[in-house]
Order: structure tokens, then sequence, then C-alpha cells
């Protein structure tokens, strides 16, 4: 395989060439591939953050001319993956406080028992994860405090809809929690 100094990747970048990209993902998705893995992800997530990388680097940096390597292509590469994974990282914990805000409203007030709680919130992540994609999209941005309006420009759907898909969603995790025909 063809190497490539840090000045030629960036020149070949700019002319976008292939064979780079190529070269790039040959050498340095495996270096990523550990980073994300050793952060809590798998695979797909870390094919996914540096295609986003090469992406910023691509547009953003080099086409604006605004790359100055200060390091090694490798480095600043890796510091930008980094700093994605642990953005996406973060945006998934908030998601979460907010999904666990809203397990702690429909679970049962009289659970006091460290393990009743912790088999509750079992129940209801694994029942969330049962529902449709629509449903968790819409309850997960509803848990986030987005507006109906802006759920509905975010979904491509009305208003109304939003409304009655999220009450009919609500209503089918809680039924489903209750019934727990799973034994969870």
């Amino acid at each position: 395989m063809i190497q490539y100094t840090d000045q030629e990747i960036i020149e070949s970048l700019k002319k976008r060439q292939s064979n780079v990209v190529r070269f790039i993902t040959d050498e340095y998705l495996p270096m990523i591939v550990y980073l994300v893995e050793k952060m809590n992800g798998d695979y797909k997530d870390a094919e996914d953050i540096f295609q986003e990388a090469l992406i910023i680097i691509i547009i953003i940096i080099i086409d604006k001319d605004e790359l100055i390597l200060t390091a090694k292509f490798s480095t600043y590469l890796y510091a930008v993956c980094k700093n994605l994974w642990l953005y996406q990282l973060e945006k998934q914990k908030k998601d979460n406080h907010h999904l666990n805000l809203y397990y702690e409203e429909i679970s049962i007030p009289d659970s006091n028992d460290r393990f009743e709680k912790d088999n509750q919130q079992k129940q209801f992540w694994y029942y969330y994860e049962k529902l449709s994609d629509v449903c968790k999209k819409i309850l997960r941005l509803y848990w986030l405090k987005m507006s109906v309006n802006q759920i509905a420009i975010d979904t491509g759907n009305t208003e109304n809809f939003i409304r009655k898909r999220k009450y009919e969603c609500k209503n089918r995790l809680v039924e489903l929690i209750l019934k727990n025909n799973d034994k969870i």
C-alpha cells in the first residue's frame, strides 16, 4: 500500500482523491475502533464517528483552509473522533437522564426496596425497547421537553398526530410494564 505524508493527505483530501480516503480508513480506522470500544461503543459507532470526523476535516476545515497541523494528521483525526464520541456519550447521558425521570414518573410509588426499584427500571427499559421506532422517538423527544410543534417538525408529522401517538405510545409502554408478560 502507498504511504502518504501528512501534507500529501491534506492535499489529496482537498482534491477529493478517493485513494487517500481508502488509505486513511485502512490506516486509522482500527485506532478509532479501539478508542470507541474502550469507551463503551461498538464497531458501528466507531465507523460512524470516523466518517463524521472525516467529513468535518474535509468540508469544514480543509475546504476553508483553516487546518494548520501542529501534530500528525493521525493525532488530529484521533482528537476529532474522541471529541465527537465524548459529545455523543454526553448526549446519550442527557437522553437517558430524561428517560429515567420519566421512568420515575410512572414507577410504583410504594417501592422503597432497592431490588424492587432496579427490577422496575429493568422492566421499563426492556419494554421501552419493544416499542416501535416511531414511539421511541416521539417519547424520547417528549421527555427531552421538546414542544409538540418542534416534535412535529422534527418527525415530519402534524401536531395532532404527535399528540395522539404520544398518548398511545405512553399507554402502550405502561400496559406492557404492568402486564410484564415476559416476566422480567
